[in-house]
């Protein structure tokens, strides 16, 4: 086997309008940690590769995605199914295209990305040599659920944004050594579920996962440490006040929630690993989620009157019928998966992520599997089917900055499972 890894930094050299958090008002004043995007590639030597992409910043979308996947395949003849584009969605990196609820965003950085991103899969394939793989599992607990129920909803629906101990989330932390001949490391890779909001403001940082990241190069000298992101759409490091709601920054913080992330890579890798060999085969597999039915006009009507936070959408949903614009009834989505022999298995799934995925999905498949999250398109929430009907953020709340019409129907979460078995049986 095979393997080569390339950083490259992405930090914007100039201040930015910044994305996650639709408060802020300005564009950035400096940074707390450089920002990086990195390419780990994969050569099983009888003609079969794979590169796997990871970035700090708050998502690839169909923009960037489009032109870096037909760079590649021109210049190197890898296929789409061949590239993971995964990002860690930390909430202090660049926006990278427009949103009603940004005030400007950066198009020549999102141009400089997409030169970067495909920069970095050069460079992971200039660099590729004789390796040793060996992958292995622990846990760290750095997380919990950010959906609890509100006080005054005793029907336990519609939860709210706030930590809830008893909620789901997914502890599980796989981790890849790739060695040199020599017994050096050449690079980390560890995938971990939960999203970067511990801090705000108006620095350009990595969040936790950028400090982990960070600590796990400065503790392996001369290796590149890779980060993905899981199915952490309802997750959120566990910092919460007094007054039991969570709490952002300070900085200090911020690194010591990476710096549990990174000892307990450390932990699994002082354990018993396990190599990985064999045939690296890819698949990627295209769908289309469909939505609720649009609601009647007398209710859109309704909900405009109500002003409360439906009073938007509705009135959105509303100027499109009277112009006689079309709606969309469906969002597209993709599932990848990477196989290496029978050791490793890596499903990358379009969209924020919840968490009911990756379980569901580790219990089809056994706790090995590797399930990310934010892997291609980010631009919307992907719900389960058990938290539809409950609303919430995830579910619903969200759709004030989306295109869409009404929530996700119930059985996009039987569309994306089946979708990936299929893939898994080609391979």
């Amino acid at each position: 086997m095979k393997a080569g890894v390339c950083s490259i930094c992405i930090t914007p050299d100039r201040p930015v309008w910044m994305a996650g958090f639709s408060s802020r008002d300005k564009r950035s004043e400096g940074k707390y940690q450089d920002l990086f995007v990195k390419a780990l590639a994969l050569d099983d030597g009888a003609g079969q590769r794979a590169v796997i992409v990871t970035a700090d910043f708050i998502g690839y979308v169909r923009s960037l995605i489009d032109p870096i996947l037909k760079a590649v395949e021109r210049e190197y003849g890898l296929q789409p199914g061949q590239v993971l584009l995964n990002a860690s969605h930390t909430h202090c990196g660049p926006v990278i295209e427009p949103a009603d609820f940004y005030p400007g965003w950066e198009p020549e950085y999102a141009q400089e990305l997409v030169r970067k991103t495909v920069a970095a899969v050069a460079g992971a394939l200039e660099d590729l040599e004789a390796v040793r793989l060996q992958q292995g599992w622990g846990t760290c607990t750095l997380s919990v659920s950010r959906r609890r129920p509100l006080p005054d909803d005793p029907a336990h629906v519609h939860p709210g944004l706030l930590p809830n101990p008893q909620g789901a989330t997914d502890p599980g932390l796989p981790v890849l050594k790739v060695t040199r001949p020599n017994g050096s490391i050449k690079a980390l890779m560890f995938l971990y579920a939960c999203h970067p909001t511990t801090m705000s403001g108006y620095l350009l940082g990595g969040d936790y996962a950028g400090f982990a990241q960070q600590f796990l190069e400065a503790e392996a000298q001369g290796a590149v440490a890779l980060f993905l992101q899981g199915c952490g759409a309802d997750i959120k490091p566990r910092h919460v006040g007094a007054d039991g709601r969570f709490k952002v920054g300070p900085l200090e913080v911020v690194a010591g929630f990476g710096r549990e992330l990174a000892q307990a890579v450390w932990t699994v890798l002082a354990g018993e690993l396990v190599d990985v060999d064999g045939k690296i085969r890819s698949q990627l597999g295209r769908t289309e989620l469909p939505v609720q039915d649009i609601p009647s006009r007398s209710e859109l009507e309704a909900r405009v009157r109500s002003g409360d936070w439906r009073a938007d959408k509705a009135k959105q949903v509303l100027d499109a019928l009277d112009a006689g614009r079309a709606l969309p009834r469906a969002h597209p989505h993709t599932v990848q998966v990477f196989k290496i022999g029978e050791d490793l298995t890596l499903v990358g799934l379009s969209g924020e992520m919840c968490v009911d995925y990756a379980l569901r999905l580790k219990r089809d498949l056994g706790n090995e599997v590797w399930v990310s999250g934010y892997s291609g398109d980010v631009s919307a929430y992907i719900p389960s089917a058990r938290m539809i009907p409950q609303g919430g953020y995830e579910a619903e709340r969200w759709l004030g900055g989306s295109d869409l019409p009404a929530p996700f129907a119930p059985e996009i979460e039987g569309i994306i499972v089946g979708k990936l078995h299929d893939l898994i049986e080609t391979l």
